[in-house]
C-alpha cells in the first residue's frame, strides 16, 4: 500500500455508528501502518485524526495508540494537547507518566501540563475531567 493511500484512509476516515467498526477499521489501518516503510510519516496525521473526532468510540485505547506508542511519538503529543487536548490525547498523557521516574523533571512537567489541561477553562469539558481524574490518579500515587 503507498503513503498517499494510508494518508488517504486516515484524512477521509469519518466514524461508524458502531464502536465494533471503528476498532475494526483502525486496527486494520494499524496493521497496515506498521508494515509501511517509513511508520513515523503517519504520526502528525493520527493525533489530526484524534484532534478532529475527539469523543470518537473506538475502543481503550484505539488500535491507532498502540501503533503510535512504537514510535517516537512523546513531541507530537505534547503538539496535540497544546492544540486541543482529547480524551485519548490526556489518556497517552497518563500511560507517560505511568511509566516515567516520579522523581524526575520530566514527571513534574508532564504532571503540570496535567494539571494545566484539568484547570484550562478553554479545553472541552470531557477532556478537562479526564485530565482531572488522571492528575487526581497520580497525585493519588505520591501519598
Amino acid at each position: 500500500m503507498t503513503t498517499q493511500n494510508l494518508l488517504d484512509r486516515i484524512y477521509h476516515f469519518v466514524p461508524q455508528k458502531y464502536e465494533s467498526d471503528n476498532v475494526k477499521v483502525l486496527y486494520e489501518l494499524k496493521q497496515d501502518l506498521l508494515a509501511s516503510d517509513n511508520p513515523e510519516q503517519f504520526i502528525i496525521p493520527l493525533f489530526e485524526l484524534i484532534e478532529k473526532y475527539p469523543t470518537m468510540e473506538a475502543g481503550t485505547p484505539f488500535p491507532v495508540v498502540h501503533f503510535l506508542e512504537k514510535q517516537d511519538y512523546e513531541v507530537a503529543l505534547l503538539d496535540s494537547l497544546a492544540r486541543k487536548p482529547t480524551p485519548m490525547t490526556v489518556f497517552m498523557l497518563n500511560r507517560i507518566l505511568n511509566v516515567t521516574d516520579e522523581n524526575s523533571s520530566k514527571y513534574e512537567n508532564l504532571l503540570a501540563l496535567m494539571k494545566t489541561i484539568a484547570d484550562n477553562p478553554d479545553v472541552e469539558e470531557i477532556s478537562q475531567k479526564e485530565a482531572r481524574d488522571f492528575y487526581a490518579y497520580q497525585m493519588s500515587k505520591e501519598n
